[in-house]
Order: structure tokens, then sequence, then C-alpha cells
């Protein structure tokens, strides 16, 4: 088991003397690790009902349409998979249509073409830009081996489950059933898997007459689960977004607590259910699985994320894992209704004292704050625990940063302004520092954006346009930054500038989020962005050092996303860095707000030729795009013409 420091500390060592569960903190600890077994047969596991099948590369990059899995079964392209058959890749993407995933072959194509580039040496998996430059996230997971794909097998969800509706069938209750078994194996095919691939490339859909890319995968709540599943188990499985032929990039998990699967959209509503009831068994298994490993730390967060994570669901914070449930029985904690509390929160989570620090620098305030657990905040309160204490590294696994305090912790994690308030009722400052570069806790707030959260900081006199921090960025840069377009419309709302004294506007900066759409770039238009406004990095920017070194080293040959970006930002217009991030439904809303499509950046580049530069060939979607652009310009000219005439 990991070790913990047993010893109280000072300011709280009276307290701590007079807590049960200080006095018994070793013993408690040795009988978390005593009971942290899993407990087979008692716990909801995700395990495989149904076969998981896959088909080899090399049979899948010989395909020309996409076929269903009864068909590639009688062809004998399926295989029940076993590790002996080598590394396994899970594709995860959303359906172009309602009745088959790909009917034109567009995104399986783009699959196609990118794997045989990554087999090639043709492409390398590049980092995202945002996690390069502002969280400088990425560090310690495993990398992309290009030679695991020569010996890959494919999981793609219209091969692998049974497809009821592919065909006339003389049962259709046993392949409903099949259908099921499959969907609720899903999970288990997840972990089963070596690699993550996210296929979202941008597709026009003419029948929606909008477009499909990464920002609407994000929406689907089928996809944050497989998504979900991914991250919660902590082995570092690298996640591959594929948005192009030669756009490959490895994503961070800074977004998915923030996007709970029980607040994605659903063809079927009922899906919900069976959602709600994968998920508990995943998580009531890492929890065991944790505990077996000795990871408390890692344990200690997923139980704080537990309210988090099935937002829209039902009550997270209820699930507990058999070996907990029994170690409160065994302890019969006998106190007051307030300390009872407190003493089981010790308990469960391993600690001797309120104020003891884990292995990974965290106090139990820590905990409670991303739990946004305000009675338990007010006791550990109570007992001098420090609201200030600042995280002492980086945590990849939740994407915590360094210089992380409770009250960061509290707005970025959770959406109960009672926690937010009961820290700031405590002597913390509304504008306190939560980082080494200096964002303040409306930083860490725009990542998840509760109205109430927000109005408790801007009570407290939060700054809402603070950007005293190493990037110049405030609040609602931030947000634009992290493509959360109600945390943006929050602060425009209470009066958050929009504008900006920074080279990048928000609108500059959200057109460079992948997963900002449509929405975003209308909203921040209307805020007053000006939609033709262009970045101009200079040596005074905090950026444009990093800009000037990453054009060196693309001048040198260096070909990565973030020496590319660099080189081609000076300039450039929000349409033409959106164009260079494949985000064409972004594009499209700039479009829609009558940007200039012709406008060139300060290399005599535009929009659409900026994108090819960057891996991506929109000949058809561009074309369609400019038909837009250019229905809305003869719109604009016949209404100041009709003005006139007038």
């Amino acid at each position: 088991m990991g070790a913990v420091e047993s010893t109280p500390c000072k300011p709280c060592s009276a307290s701590c003397r007079g807590s049960e569960a200080g006095r018994s903190g070793l013993k408690e600890v040795e009988l978390l690790g005593r009971l942290g077994k899993p407990w087979v047969g008692k716990v909801a596991f995700a395990f495989e009902e149904f076969p998981m099948y896959v088909i080899s590369i090399s049979d899948f990059l010989e395909m020309k349409a996409v076929l269903p899995h009864e068909e590639l079964k009688s062809q004998g392209l399926l295989f029940s998979y076993t590790k002996q058959l080598g590394p396994a890749l899970f594709i995860s993407h959303q359906w172009c249509r309602p009745h088959h995933p790909d009917p034109d072959f567009e995104q399986m194509k783009v699959l196609q073409e990118a794997l045989r580039n990554l087999l090639s040496g043709e492409v390398k998996v590049n980092s995202s830009i945002i996690a390069s430059f502002l969280f400088n996230m990425g560090k310690g997971f495993e990398e992309f081996q290009a030679q695991d794909l020569h010996s890959a097998y494919i999981w793609y969800d219209y091969f692998a489950v049974p497809q009821c509706n592919s065909h006339p069938s003389n049962h259709p209750e046993t392949e409903v059933s099949a259908f099921q078994s499959a969907v609720r194996s899903i999970p288990s095919y997840v972990d089963r898997c070596k690699y993550f691939i996210i296929l979202a490339p941008p597709i026009f859909r003419p029948d929606l007459k909008d477009v499909l890319d990464y920002s609407t995968w994000c929406l689907r709540g089928w996809c944050r689960v497989e998504r979900l599943v991914t991250h919660i188990a902590f082995n570092k499985m690298p996640v591959i977004l594929v948005q192009a032929s030669h756009q490959v990039i490895r994503m961070t998990g800074h977004d998915y607590f923030q996007n709970p699967p029980g607040l994605g959209s659903f063809t079927v509503e009922s899906d919900k259910a069976l959602v709600k009831e994968l998920l508990e068994g995943v998580v009531l298994r890492q929890l065991e699985t944790l505990l077996d490993q000795g990871k408390l730390h890692h344990d200690r967060m997923l139980m704080s994320l537990r309210e988090a994570l099935f937002e829209g669901l039902g009550n997270g914070r209820s699930l507990e894992p058999p070996s907990i449930v029994a170690l409160v029985e065994s302890a019969a904690v006998k106190r007051s209704q307030a300390l009872i509390y407190l003493d089981t929160f010790l308990l469960k989570y391993g600690f001797g004292s309120p104020c003891e620090k884990d292995e990974a620098g965290w106090t139990p305030l820590h905990y409670a704050a991303v739990a946004g657990d305000s009675v338990l905040m007010r006791s550990l309160i109570s007992l001098q625990a420090n609201v200030s204490a600042a995280l002492p590294s980086v945590d990849t696994d939740f994407c915590v940063l360094a210089g992380h305090t409770p009250i960061a912790l509290s707005v970025r994690f959770s959406r109960n302004a009672a926690a937010t308030r009961c820290l700031l009722l405590s002597g913390v400052s509304a504008n306190e520092s939560i980082t080494q570069g200096g964002f303040e806790p409306l930083h860490g707030w725009a990542q998840i954006g509760s109205s109430e959260v927000l109005d408790c900081l801007v009570a407290f006199r939060a700054d809402l346009n603070a950007a005293n921090n190493r990037w110049g960025l405030g609040p609602a840069h931030l947000a634009a930054c992290m493509g959360t377009t109600y945390g943006m419309g929050l602060l425009l709302k209470a009066r958050a500038s929009a504008s900006s004294s920074s080279a990048l506007t928000p609108l500059h900066l959200a057109s460079m989020n992948i997963g900002a759409g449509k929405a975003q770039a209308r909203m921040l238009n209307e805020a007053g962005c000006a939609v033709d406004a262009r970045a101009d990095l200079g040596y005074d920017n905090p950026l444009g050092f990093l800009v000037c070194a990453g054009s060196v080293l693309h001048r040198l040959g260096h070909d990565d996303n973030l020496s590319k970006w660099a080189f081609h930002v000076l300039g450039a217009t929000a349409l033409s860095l959106a164009m260079t991030r494949g985000n064409l439904g972004f594009a499209q809303g700039l479009l829609d707000a009558r940007a200039d499509p012709q406008l060139k950046n300060y290399r005599g580049i535009t929009a659409l030729e900026a994108a090819e530069l960057h891996g991506f060939r929109f000949t058809k979607e561009w074309e369609v795009l400019e038909e837009v652009f250019s229905k809305s310009q003869r719109s604009e000219d016949s209404d100041v013409l009709e003005i006139f005439s007038i």
C-alpha cells in the first residue's frame, strides 16, 4: 500500500488528538489495505457478455464499404479477440446516418489513409496545441508505437455488434439479446484495447445542413461513456484523434470530467438507464482495483468525482464499494452526528487526521473540495485545515496543475456553490493565485461553468477580466480555449469583456479548440469579437516568444502541430485558425457571421490554403461553406440596395 504521513500537523494536533479517526489512523489505513481486495460476486463488474469481435488491420485496409457484423462474420473476417492476436484499437465515432454509421465511406476512408500514413512513417502522432502551450499536459503517457499497427486488430461497433435491423432474420429475439449483451460489454472492450481512437473527421451533412466533427462527437452520450471508461482506467492508454489522413493528434483528458455521459445526447433516451448501470459497475470495479493496487490517491479522487461523473444519471455519491462499506461497518464509529460524518470520511479515505497529507501531497480538504461537500469542508476548516494549501505538482491523470488550492479544485470539479462559498467565507480571496502561472479561481471555473458558482465568485468580487498571468489570458479567453459554450455565455452575460488587449481575442482562441463548434463562433461574434480581427503576436505578448521559437523550428524542418501553428498564426484570422484545426463547424459559424474567406495571413496564405498545409482536404466541404457565405453576402447586398431605394 502507498505510505501516508501519520503525524498530525502542528496547527491542528490538538483537534486531531480529540478525534477518534486521528487516534487510530494507522490502524484504519492498515484495515483499508486488508479490505482493499476485489469482492467478486458482490460488485457489478464490467464484464464481457458477448465475444469481442475484431477485424485484422490488413483486411480493414482492403475494405471498400462499411459492412455490418453479420456480413463480415459470414465472410470469415471477424475474430474473437485474445491478446495473443496482437494489440487492439478501439474506434469511437458518431454515426453519419440514423441506420448506418458511414454509408458514403467518408469517415472510414480517412481512417484507412491515416493508418497507412502512420504505418509508412509519413505521419506522426502530434500533441494537442492547447495541451502543449497552456497546460503542459501529455507528459507521462504511453507513447503511440507505429509498429503496433502491423499486427493490430480493430474493434468498430458496426463490425463487432450484431445489427438487428441490417438484414431479415428468423430469430429476431435472439439477435436483440445478442445486441444488448454486446452493448453492455462495451466497457470491457475498451479495457482490453491498447489504443483508443476517436474517428471524427469533419463531414458535411447536407441533409442536416450541418457539420459532424470532433465538437459534435463530444456531445454524444455513448462517445462520452467510451472516453470516460478509457480515462478512469488510469492505465495511460493513448487517446488518438483522427481528423484527417495527415492530422492525427494525441489527446489529453483535461475535459473528460466536465462532459459527463448523463448530460450528453442520446438518440434513444432510455439508453441512459443502461449507461447508469454500466458506469456503476465500471466505477465500483475500479475503486476496488485501485485499493487492491495501493493507488490510494487515484481511489480518493475517483471517490470524490462520483457525483460529477454521474450528473444527469442519478446520485453517484451513494455509490460505495463493498470493501469500504464493510470497513465502515466494522469500525462502528460512535460520536456526534457531525463528527461521525467527518470521521467516516477520514476512514473511507484512509486518513489519520484532518490535516494529514497523502503521498501525492493532498489533504482531506483538497478531496472534499473536489467532491463539493460543503458540510465536510466546514468541519475540516473548523479543525484548522489549511484553506490555501497549494498542491506541489502536476497530476496528469486528473489534469490538475501545480499550485492548485482547495478553491481551484472546488470550482473546477464541482458545481456546488455552497462549497465555494464555504472557502470564501473562511478568508480565501476570490482572486487568489491557483496555479504557478498566475491563474485565478475564475480561470478554473471556466472549465466547468456553473452559474451558481459564478454568482458566488462575483459576489465576493472576483475580477471578471483578470489577466495578470503568464499568458495574459482573462477568464473569457480561457473559457474560449476550453470550448465551454455555457461558461463563455455566463461570463459575457456577467459583463466580462470579449475584447482583448492581447493579440489573441477569445474568438481566435476558440477557433483553435477542436472541441469548439458553430455555437461558440456565433456567441463570441454576437458578444463583440471582430470576426476578421488578425492575430498579431509581437515580442511584447506572452505568446510572442513561443511563436517566434516555433516559427524557427518550422523553418528548420520540424513539422509538429505547434511549430506549424506558430509559423502560420501571424496575421491569421479566426477563420484561418479554425481551418488549420479542421474546425469546419466553427468555420461555418464564422462564415454565417460574414467572415471573409479570402483574407490572407502575413505569410500570404488564405484559410483554405492553411487547411491544406495542415493536412486537411476540404474541397467539397469548402465549396458548400463558400456557397453559404455567398448567399449571406447576396442577402446583405440586397438589404443595402433596398435601404437605398427607400
